[in-house]
């Protein structure tokens, strides 16, 4: 599945890394469209996930503004890993 690729009605992805010690889920969802103004909110790692970001949910898509959040391997919603290496 691709960056780009169609969300499931929720707005949410789960995208494939590929890496030496297997392959795991990047986990991303998409609040509103915009065919100008995308912002992509970066969360400050498993102490903090993109939940932190729900409240934009009901302002910045009314405002014409397409967002993105994921939770970064390890955190929350992607896949927890037991690889110190990653």
């Amino acid at each position: 599945m691709a960056f780009d690729a169609d969300p499931s009605p929720a707005g949410v992805l789960r995208i494939p890394v590929c890496t030496a010690p297997g392959t795991f889920e990047v986990w991303m969802r998409r609040s509103g469209t915009s065919p100008t103004i995308k912002l992509l909110l970066l969360d400050g790692g498993p102490g903090c996930t993109c939940e932190t970001f729900e409240v934009f949910d009901s302002v910045l898509p009314q405002a014409g503004i397409e967002l993105h959040c994921y939770d970064q391997l390890g955190s929350h919603h992607s896949t927890h890993l037991n690889h110190p290496d990653l």
